[in-house]
């Protein structure tokens, strides 16, 4: 996730050095090979690169995806040249746009798609530490382990087509949407990344958690699932089925919390032919 799947990139790996060694010395050691490949890249692929920059700084701040007014709030850019930053970068797959669930398009949610653009924000862009070996020193840190969840998000995103082959709906008319709302003293918030509405009559509400076991439901996050879900309902008065569906790496441990989950797909699923 850290090279983004770029297979130049990927060249550059040592296969007798483990993987923290590599982006060690690829992005963090003294004249890292990789250190400056962000500024290269949108230098070279846009013009006013600052401003495609400060688009994308924008977003990856914000994991959940921003909407245009809040694009333009975080950067000050607006009108035709923030359209054509915005379509310049999804050509690129530097973003995706997410339609919001029975929303206007002008209140469509753009995201950072592209991995390596991520790990750059999250870890290249400001670090000061000069630690040579700053991913050895961190790999087990919360920092990591919050950027490998997103990450995961992200790549399930990509990957929806075979997400609903593993559903068995790869037939059915379907649109992938998100939805969020915000917490108030009205009410709790709430937010689904990625919602499968079908044309018959079900929406697959999808959960995504990276985990290097399987994953174990808790009795608290299952709480705020049944929350989320009656949440979601209420706010939208959606009328179809509801149906919880656990993306995960290595699937939901059997427990008395996971009845909740009406079907599975694994990180497997994910790169099926």
């Amino acid at each position: 996730m850290a090279f983004g799947g770029v297979p130049f990139y990927l060249t550059l790996m040592n296969g007798q050095e483990s993987l923290a060694q590599n982006i060690d010395r690829l992005f963090f050691a003294k004249n890292a090979r990789m250190s400056g490949e962000f500024d290269e890249l949108f230098n070279a692929l846009f013009p006013n690169a600052e401003k495609y920059i400060a688009v994308v700084k924008a977003l990856a701040e914000h994991r959940e995806g921003l909407i245009r007014p809040e694009i333009i709030d975080s950067t000050g850019i607006s009108g035709g040249d923030l359209s054509k930053i915005l379509e310049n970068l999804q050509r690129c797959d530097f973003i995706d746009v997410y339609s919001r669930y029975k929303s206007m398009v002008r209140n469509s949610l753009y995201r950072i798609s592209d991995p390596y653009v991520l790990f750059y924000f999250k870890f290249i862009h400001g670090n000061h530490s000069k630690d040579e070996h700053f991913w050895s020193h961190n790999i087990n840190s919360r920092q990591v382990s919050a950027w490998q969840g997103f990450s995961f998000e992200t790549i399930c995103q990509l990957h929806l087509s075979q997400i609903k082959s593993r559903l068995g709906i790869g037939r059915i008319a379907t649109s992938a949407c998100s939805w969020r709302k915000v917490g108030s003293t009205a009410g709790q918030g709430a937010q689904i990344d990625l919602l499968i509405d079908r044309a018959d009559r079900d929406i697959n509400v999808c959960e995504m958690k990276f985990s290097e076991t399987p994953y174990a439901i808790t009795k608290d996050y299952e709480e705020r699932l049944r929350t989320k879900m009656a949440v979601f309902r209420q706010e939208t008065k959606a009328t179809k089925s509801l149906a919880l569906t656990m993306v995960t790496t290595f699937g939901i441990q059997p427990g008395i919390h996971s009845g909740i989950v009406q079907n599975e797909v694994l990180m497997n699923d994910l790169f099926a032919l």
